[in-house]
C-alpha cells in the first residue's frame, strides 16, 4: 500500500511602503523618498512535498522555491547597497524508518549557488571609507541522522 500527500503552499508579498524623509540635514539620496531596506517589491516563495508510505517506512521528497525581485540594503539606497532580482531552491530527501525512531535526510540549499548579499554597512572614521558586506551561504548540501525517542 503506496499511500501519497500534496501539501501546496503558495505565498506572495506585494511591498509598496516607502520612507519619508524630507531633512536637507540628510545626504542625497535620503532627501526625498527611499525604498525600504531589506524590502523588495515581490518575493514570491512555493514549497511542495511529497510522501510515499509503505510496510518499508516512509519517503518524503520536498522542494523550496524562492524567488525574490531586487532590493536595497540600506536606507542609502546606493548601488553598492543593491541586491539584483534571484531565485533560490532547496531540496531535501528523508527517509524514515517503519518504527519511526530513526530518519536519514539528504539535502541540499542554494541549487543555484547564487551570492545573495544578507548584509551591507558603510562607515568613514579616520579618513577610510569602509564597506562591509555578509553574503547568504553558498550552495550547501548534507546528510542528516534524526533519532526520535
Amino acid at each position: 500500500q503506496v499511500l501519497w500527500q500534496k501539501q501546496p503552499l503558495i505565498t506572495l508579498l506585494d511591498a509598496q511602503r516607502r520612507i519619508e524623509m524630507r531633512s536637507s540635514a540628510l545626504p542625497p539620496p535620503l532627501h526625498g523618498l527611499p525604498n525600504l531596506p531589506q524590502a523588495p517589491r515581490w518575493t514570491l516563495a512555493a514549497d511542495y512535498s511529497h510522501v510515499w508510505s509503505g510496510s518499508w517506512g516512509d519517503l518524503r521528497a520536498a522542494a523550496q522555491l524562492r524567488y525574490s525581485s531586487g532590493y536595497y540594503l540600506t536606507q542609502y539606497n546606493w548601488v553598492a547597497d543593491y541586491q539584483e532580482n534571484y531565485h533560490q531552491t532547496d531540496v531535501s530527501l528523508q527517509y524514515t524508518a517503519p518504527s519511526g525512531k530513526w530518519n536519514v535526510t539528504g539535502f541540499v540549499r542554494n541549487l543555484e549557488d547564487n551570492d545573495i548579499l544578507a548584509y551591507s554597512s558603510f562607515s568613514s572614521q579616520g579618513g577610510f571609507n569602509n564597506y562591509t558586506f555578509a553574503f547568504n551561504p553558498p550552495r550547501t548540501y548534507g546528510v542528516r541522522l534524526g533519532f526520535n525517542f
